[in-house]
């Protein structure tokens, strides 16, 4: 199938009305409109090309940003996707998603439209009841099997189980359904390999798609996440030990394979010649 992940700004129309993006948009290296898109998204996008699917990254917030005459939706009306994917990992990104996602569904109605990541997660049921675009919420910090289960299950059409799914929140015959978090694996291997974007950039044809945000180009820099969940309990962290038992189910730390931490090491220094942090 051919799958498209969309990083939409937090603001979906931020450039006809300028908005007070507040205090949290300092945060991270990106700008205000939150157009950095989550590192989990290159492994779901390699992980699916791995078996047989074809894979998109489009982060719209960047390309929103460098062409001002861009058209969000006749970009859209011209898509090809069966699969529309979005990251609402962090929630100051809420508005874009469903802002975009009602753009998909106005000119792609049977596409079936899917949202994950921590915020996803928080608000799965409120995200199917009451958005009508918002098809699928795969939950918890880990969404790559589910997400394969789940496109194997639309190819089979109308034949295709979703009850066995884990991690999907979904509606059938107009209920809602909900799988439990069971797919929580204990380690990762999660490698980003710098070749695998250069060929989503040439197939792309336009590198701003592709970029994780709008000044990586000028100063690029690479992030090594070699751990899922935490041993703190910070009172202001949504990625706390306690919320990761509680919302995730994930009862301790999962951490990256210490083969695959070398190995995305020696491709940044192979191929990108980047600061790295963890």
């Amino acid at each position: 199938m051919n799958v498209v992940f969309f990083h939409c700004p937090g603001i979906y129309d931020f450039r006809r009305h300028p908005s007070f993006f507040g205090p949290i948009s300092e945060a991270v290296p990106s700008t205000p409109v939150f157009d950095m898109y989550p590192l989990g998204v290159v492994p779901l996008a390699t992980y699916l090309e791995k078996n047989g699917h074809k894979t998109r990254i489009i982060n719209l917030a960047v390309k929103m940003l460098n062409d001002k005459n861009f058209d969000v939706e006749k970009f859209i009306e011209k898509i090809n996707s069966d699969i529309f994917c979005f990251d609402l990992h962090w929630i100051a990104n809420l508005h874009g998603d469903i802002e975009i996602a009602k753009i998909c569904k106005k000119f792609h109605p049977n596409v079936p439209i899917v949202f994950g990541g921590l915020t996803s997660t928080y608000y799965h049921l409120e995200l199917i009841k009451k958005f009508s675009c918002v098809d699928y919420v795969l939950k918890g910090d880990s969404t790559d099997l589910p997400l394969l289960k789940l496109l194997q299950s639309l190819e089979k059409g109308e034949n295709g189980e979703k009850e066995n799914i884990p991690n999907l929140t979904w509606r059938k015959n107009g209920k809602i359904k909900e799988n439990p978090i069971s797919y929580v694996p204990d380690t990762f291997d999660y490698v980003i390999d710098p070749k695998f974007m250069l060929k989503l950039i040439i197939r792309e044809k336009d590198i701003d798609f592709v970029l994780p945000y709008k000044s990586w180009i000028d100063y690029p820099a690479m992030t090594i996440l070699t751990s899922k969940g935490c041993i703190y309990n910070c009172v202001n962290c949504g990625g706390s030990s306690y919320c990761y038992q509680k919302i995730y189910n994930r009862k301790k730390p999962a951490f990256m394979k210490v083969e695959s931490i070398i190995e995305q090491l020696s491709l940044n220094e192979k191929y990108i010649k980047a600061p790295v942090f963890f």
